[in-house]
């Protein structure tokens, strides 16, 4: 399987080489837009005042600029809409003003919204590559009403990362012709080599129009067929001896809770109290114009927002959610590989962390250490995945560094440690990207890990007593599913005194206007792991291959984008064993009132749970399931502040607990209706229910229900409401007991006052109810009370 697959990726990487070599004319240097426009940049004395008034008086001087071209849903098509743009800059700070006319201002959509949240709005922004080596570039965005988005897009992964958050102003008014819109970037937030005498940085200015359909206008042609993004850039030139100065930003933080806990299976418990007053210090210093740092003491890391819920009922594997927290968000892009090795919500309490982030010429490089009150990872596997927890205190690192040799070739280096009393799990490898024409781009990765776990650890996934768990993994056999005490992740965590394992990854993929090809493979051997990441997985090998063509449509069409997608995927574990084989086709649609439509088929067999779990062996120790499922997504957008999207499921899934097959009805809905500018109500709900021989195994039922009511741009108050319900039939678990029923509901409201992203006041309540069999109605039995409030000095 693995010379097959291996084979299909170096035949990929051929025929890559070949269309690259036909499709580039000669000389011509890859990946790079020799036709840019060039645009110098006015120096000023006297600045404009930031208002939301492009005043003629103050902009008189400043460059004019049109943005004259519909690169999406149309290719490079004329503007539907005028736009004029304005840049100057005063030594310290960059200027740009936009007027964009709008025939319809009466549809103008925008609403007051929280900072970054601004996409479905009709925004327009300026996006900067300030080392003009084509590899990140910042993004800066405002509605007209003022909200600011902030992002930093990464060329080497493809990702754009919307955590980010930089210290600048601007301001917004819808007129009666539209609307204006001024921003005053800082270069101290900027990131450029400071030692050259004048700057030249590549540049777009974008306007996004969002009205029937979802319409990007920008300053220049945008070449489908050229994948790299930042390749297309245009250029400005100017700032002359800039200074990038210290941007040296102190923040102190006082944090106050207060936790009320009670045991609710006893109804007369009273609350427990506990109350905490802590002081922090946060700090931010460009101890060079290419070096960073980023320092926090005594944090308050606890997750301000309620995570969004996730049904998690008949799931073996872990759930994802994201990073919220601004020491860790602030310059994530820099860890960035194409392995999840790195996902820092798994450092969950520390009293310390410090960040270095820098560039140097062509190369990247970045670290961070943080300790933590406890010691969390992910026990991986190939059928399941588990959370292991060690009481003691860890020191935990990453490192990453990149050396960009061309425009073309990067490669890379990335470690990773955690380390506490009884276990470390240590964690490097390297990594390249290739793009050997605009239309081509190789992807690969390489991974080492040496992990040892406390002899005891086990016994956290022994789900008996530890003698018989000890006797039964020695025999390895007699061990049925469903009375059998061992647990993969018990087999996993065995080895104590020490393993080693690797991983690696190779990824192509081709891409022109009207088509896409793609082939990758995927090892994680048995033994790796990446504790300080988030790979759920190992013990396996995967190929996967996938084709998709597209149809673009224009203003005459009933569409505007048609896809058809194809994806086959065989996964293997490292004896060879099949795991799945899965086949997928997808036809997707948008059109009008900006709707997207998805209609898709999957056949997939995949091995259910082991028949003997006192071993890890997969031959003939597993039954195959042969599943057939149609999924359909749908979404739109009709008007101002209203978005609807659904997404159902219907055909055969694995029953895990019974290992059976099943039949799965699930649908998810969600929609966001902004009544008027300031206030907003968003529901998500999800259902899911499984039905097996002799009925109705189990019904989930998910809703997240949130409300927010802006006061201004800086404050507003959001209130949550997550409530989840499972009821089964027990009757029907042939070798578990289960509740009938589970009832959980959390609520929380919360008053931010944000003047910038490091100075800013939350005052927040949250609760927590459960009732199950034992517990008839729903009984409270955590509630929380928050305080934070920083303020930022910047130097």
């Amino acid at each position: 399987m693995r010379r097959i697959w291996l084979k299909l990726v170096f035949d990929a990487f051929l025929a890559g080489i070949s269309l690259s070599a036909a499709a580039q004319p000669p000389n011509t240097k890859v990946g790079t837009n020799n036709a840019s426009p060039r645009f110098s940049v006015p120096k000023v004395q006297l600045a404009p005042t930031i208002d939301g008034r492009v005043n003629p008086d103050e902009w008189q001087n400043a460059r004019h600029i049109t943005l004259d071209y519909e690169t999406k849903p149309a290719e490079n098509q004329p503007a539907p809409v005028t736009t004029d743009a304005y840049i100057l800059q005063s030594g310290n700070t960059f200027y740009v003003g936009f007027i964009a006319h709008d025939p319809n201002p009466e549809d103008i959509r925008a609403v007051f919204r929280e900072r970054d949240g601004g996409w479905n709005d009709d925004m327009i922004g300026v996006k900067l590559d300030t080392f003009n080596q084509q590899q990140l570039a910042y993004q800066f965005y405002v509605n007209p009403l003022g909200v600011q988005t902030d992002v930093i897009e990464n060329e080497l992964s493809g990702d754009e990362n919307s955590n980010w958050d930089a210290i600048w102003d601007s301001a917004g008014r819808i007129t009666a012709n539209g609307y204006q819109v001024e921003m005053a970037i800082p270069l101290a937030v900027l990131n450029f080599d400071d030692t050259l005498a004048q700057q030249t940085w590549g540049f777009d200015l974008i306007r996004f129009y969002p009205r029937d359909s979802f319409t990007r206008i920008a300053l220049q042609p945008n070449d489908r067929d050229n994948v790299c993004q930042l390749c297309q850039l245009a250029k400005i030139t100017g700032f002359k001896n800039a200074q990038q100065g210290t941007n040296l930003i102190i923040a102190p933080t006082l944090t106050a809770i207060r936790n009320e806990q009670r045991d609710a299976y006893d109804p007369n418990s009273d609350f427990d109290n506990e109350s905490d007053v802590e002081a922090g210090l946060d700090v931010r210093w460009n101890i060079t114009p290419d070096i960073k740092l980023n320092a926090t003491l005594n944090p308050d890391f606890s997750q301000v927002e309620a995570d969004s819920a996730q049904l998690d009922v008949n799931e073996t594997f872990a759930l994802f959610y994201d990073e919220k927290r601004p020491f860790f968000t602030a310059d994530s892009d820099y860890f960035d590989s194409q392995m999840d090795v790195i996902y820092s919500r798994n450092i969950g309490s520390p009293d310390y962390g410090a960040k270095l982030t820098g560039r140097y010429d062509k190369q990247t490089f970045a670290g961070f250490v943080a300790n933590d009150a406890a010691t969390a990872f992910l026990v991986p596997g190939n059928r399941s995945s588990d959370l292991a927890v060690i009481d003691e205190k860890s020191k935990n690192a990453a490192l990453r560094y990149r050396y960009d040799v061309s425009d073309s070739l990067s490669i890379g280096t990335v470690a990773t440690a955690r380390d506490s009393e009884q276990y470390h799990n240590y964690n490097y490898g390297i990594d390249a990207r290739y793009r050997p024409s605009a239309t081509d781009t190789w992807r690969m990765q390489w991974m080492q890990s040496d992990t040892r776990y406390p002899d005891w650890l086990k016994n956290q996934f022994c789900y008996g007593d530890p003698a018989d768990c000890q006797r039964q993994a020695e025999q390895a056999d007699d061990c049925d599913f469903g009375n059998c005490p061992v647990s993969e992740q018990y087999l996993r965590t065995e080895d104590a005194d020490g393993i080693k394992g690797n991983a690696y990854t190779v990824r192509y993929r081709h891409q022109q206007s009207n088509y896409v090809a793609l082939a990758e493979y995927y090892n994680y051997g048995r033994d790796y792991r990446a504790d300080l990441g988030f790979m759920s997985q190992i013990d396996m090998e995967q190929g996967h291959l996938g084709a998709g063509y597209f149809w673009y449509g224009d203003s005459q069409d009933p569409y505007t984008l048609i896809q058809v997608i194809s994806h086959w995927r065989v996964t293997r574990d490292q004896d060879g064993t099949q795991i799945s084989d899965s086949k997928t086709l997808d036809l997707h649609y948008d059109g009008p009132l900006q709707s997207a439509l998805n209609l898709g088929f999957e056949n997939k067999k995949e091995l259910g749970e082991r028949y003997n779990q006192a071993t890890l062996t997969l031959a003939n120790n597993a039954p195959e399931f042969d599943q057939n499922i149609w999924h359909f997504a749908g979404s739109f957008k009709p008007f101002n502040g209203f978005y609807l999207g659904t997404y159902f499921e219907y055909g055969d899934s694995i029953d895990y607990y019974n290992n059976q097959l099943g039949t799965v009805k699930y649908g998810e809905l969600s929609t966001t209706w902004n009544v008027s500018e300031r206030l907003t109500f968003s529901l998500f709900q999800q259902h899911e229910s499984l039905d097996v021989d002799g009925g109705e195994l189990y019904r989930a039922d998910l809703t997240d229900f949130r409300v927010s009511y802006h006061f201004s741009v800086r404050s507003y108050l959001k209130l949550a409401l997550i409530y989840n319900k499972v009821e089964r039939n027990p009757a029907l678990y042939r070798y578990y007991s289960v509740n009938r029923s589970s009832e959980e509901l959390s609520s929380q409201l919360l008053y931010t006052y944000k003047v910038n992203p490091r100075t800013l006041l939350y005052l927040g309540y949250s609760d927590n109810a459960i009732a199950n069999d034992y517990i008839s109605d729903l009984r409270r039995n955590n509630k929380t009370y928050f305080m934070k409030v920083s303020y930022a000095w910047q130097q």
